[in-house]
């Protein structure tokens, strides 16, 4: 709780000098950053997917990677909550001011098993973060079309995509079914839940099932401007 006290504060301290987020009255920061970070969480548990395979395969260290992490959220209060000595979490944006808020959060913090990079999710793919995360996770980036392709790259054969977004899905699952059967992903499953304040959320959950091939992701002018 102290921990998840410490975020809280620094974003509404940070957001003075780095502009995070539109979000900074105190209950709406716990139900729109917190509690929508650890509800995901929560369900990623109740599913074994934190204390099963992943772990066994990768010699009891789950490796998690956040992808346009933001002000932190969900990969902050993620650590918060983590164990340290088995647990390893990367939060990647491309704005460097806000890889530095999550940095000088987590050392206010004392959350120690949390690093933060800056740099595009389409070029640090390609290099020696591809496929080595058991679980890759994304909170309010882009269309599931989009996403899919900045996030798969850099799980490994066995782990999850899980991307949290909107009550509203559909569209978007439709939308990335070819693109996903390409990166190597599984059949999708959607959970949904519901935030305190009523809002409804999906947590998007795909299986890696098979290398994603070379060549992906692409420059993301092409992702974006792609149909498939």
């Amino acid at each position: 709780m102290h921990r998840l006290h410490t975020i809280c504060e620094m974003l509404v301290e940070n957001n003075r000098k780095y502009n995070l987020t539109a979000i900074v009255e105190p209950e709406a920061v716990v139900d729109k950053h917190i509690v929508d970070s650890l509800l995901p969480l929560g369900i990623l548990a109740d599913k074994g997917i934190l204390t099963g395979e992943l772990r066994s395969a990768d010699g009891g260290m789950l490796r998690l990677i956040d992808i346009g992490a933001g002000a932190g959220f969900p990969s902050l209060p993620f650590a918060a909550v983590m164990p340290s000595d088995s647990t390893r979490i990367l939060a990647v944006d491309s704005t460097a001011k806000k890889v530095r808020h999550i940095a000088e959060t987590a050392q206010a913090a004392g959350i120690g098993h949390i690093a933060s990079e800056a740099g595009r999710a389409e070029e640090l793919a390609l290099g020696r973060l591809r496929e080595s995360f058991g679980i890759a996770t994304a909170r309010a980036v882009a269309d599931l079309r989009i996403l899919v392709e900045l996030t798969a790259p850099f799980v490994a054969v066995g782990g999850y995509v899980a991307a949290l977004k909107g009550s509203r899905v559909e569209e978007e699952l439709a939308g990335a079914e070819k693109i996903a059967m390409v990166l190597g992903l599984g059949e999708p499953e959607v959970v949904e839940y519901t935030l305190p304040c009523g809002d409804g959320r999906a947590l998007v959950l795909y299986k890696k099932m098979g290398k994603t091939p070379e060549g992906y992701p692409r420059a993301y002018g092409k992702i974006k401007g792609s149909k498939k």
